[in-house]
């Protein structure tokens, strides 16, 4: 007669342990053809269609949509960033270049370079609201991260006009350096930099007062800049010299610079600060800088004319102004 072991219920109560585990462990395992994820953006994943020559862009601060300056179509595209897809184009003036976005999303303020104003267009509706006068070819346009004023480059000026963001006033010019293009304000508000084109140097202000404190000597016709979240660096662009200054805010010194493409424009700090991206418009691509100890650790390839571009506030996604071909390159992990 066959003998039977006897098992107690303390072991039939370990098998349910047991699937549970081996259960886990199959799901952990990835298939062969899944992807991994990078650690940020790095290829293009939708390309969308706007008007002509897009020159600058703004994403809200809840994300939801993306505002873009058309500077030869007198108008704006509004992308729906859940779809990518443009659900309303906004009359603008002549040669809409600078846009920003106060920090409540409510108002997009866009500069007309040759209509020499600014539209302020209520984000509800999308409809304009109020226009302010702007002398000297106005180009771009940063925003107080408090949002109680917007600052503005007066190229043909060398200054710098601040509105008062409650009444749409202008309150104070600023003498700043020749030809000044683009803005980098810090995260704090404590200070803004000013990108002098011909002057091959940057003015660092003072917001509290408006008084320019220091002016920082880079490379060849700067433009684009950004700060990192954390206040304590800006990266600026050297147009012709094809690489980035980076200026420490603590005294405003250049503390090194690093080779990138060609013609590098714009450049764009991800929202946790590891990373930095620039156009360049030069050779179609795109140079991430890890700023742990800013190397260019990846050249994304292929981006048509990168001109500006822009963040996603959940870093996910940065969006590119492709100049001349008229559409926005959409970078995803």
């Amino acid at each position: 007669m066959k003998s039977y072991k006897h098992f107690s219920g303390s072991h039939f109560a370990i098998l349910p342990m047991l699937l549970v585990v081996l259960f886990l462990v199959s799901c952990s395992k990835k298939s062969p053809t899944e992807p991994e994820l990078s650690s940020y953006p790095d290829h293009i994943i939708a390309s969308i269609d706007v008007n002509w020559f897009p020159q600058d862009l703004a994403v809200l601060p809840n994300g939801n949509y993306v505002y873009v300056t058309n500077g030869n179509s007198n108008n704006i595209s509004v992308i729906r960033t859940s779809d990518n897809t443009v659900i309303e184009t906004i009359t603008a003036g002549y040669t809409p270049w600078g846009i920003g976005v106060l920090p409540n999303g409510e108002f997009v303020y866009c500069v007309n370079l040759n209509n020499q104003n600014v539209y302020v267009i209520q984000t509800s509706d999308n409809s304009v609201v109020d226009t302010i006068q702007v002398s000297g070819w106005p180009a771009d346009i940063a925003i107080h991260p408090m949002g109680q004023y917007a600052y503005i480059t007066k190229t043909n000026e060398n200054s710098v006009a601040v509105i008062q963001t409650s009444n749409n006033t202008i309150i104070d010019t600023i003498l700043v350096g020749s030809d000044p293009w683009n803005i980098a304000i810090l995260p704090n508000g404590d200070h803004f930099y000013v990108m002098n084109g011909n002057g091959n140097d940057v003015s660092v202000i003072r917001t509290s007062d408006n008084t320019v404190t220091s002016t920082v000597p880079v490379g060849d016709f700067p433009r684009g800049a950004s700060a990192l979240p954390n206040n304590e660096y800006v990266y600026v662009a050297n147009f012709y010299d094809n690489n980035i200054s980076i200026i420490r805010t603590s005294d405003n010194v250049v503390t090194g610079s690093v080779q990138v493409g060609s013609l590098p424009r714009d450049v764009a700090a991800s929202p946790n600060g590891n990373y930095v991206y620039v156009t360049n418009y030069g050779d179609n691509s795109i140079s991430v800088i890890q700023t742990s100890d800013n190397t260019v650790i990846d050249t994304i390839q292929n981006v048509p004319e990168p001109w500006r571009l822009a963040f996603h506030p959940n870093g996910n996604y940065v969006y590119v102004a492709n100049l001349s071909k008229h559409t926005i390159s959409v970078l995803g992990r």
